[in-house]
């Protein structure tokens, strides 16, 4: 399980990297990441992406993305 796993997170930070836009391979990857495990490396990755994210949602609804 753990090496399809890793080698699934491989495919998606290929494909986040050459089109860091797709948010749906971005949130995919982000569920892998914390399927993972607990490893800071992993967490801090997942982190990342998922602010990365936040950001790139502001951006396309000036700042109004389910913010109350």
């Amino acid at each position: 399980r753990r090496g399809r796993l890793d080698a699934a997170i491989a495919v998606d930070e290929t494909a986040v990297a050459k089109n860091p836009a797709d948010t749906m391979t971005t949130n995919n990857l982000v569920a892998l990441l914390l399927d993972r495990g607990k490893d800071k490396a992993s967490l801090a990755r997942a982190l990342e992406l998922a602010q990365e994210a936040d950001k790139e949602a502001d951006t396309e609804t000036g700042g109004e993305h389910g913010e109350d």
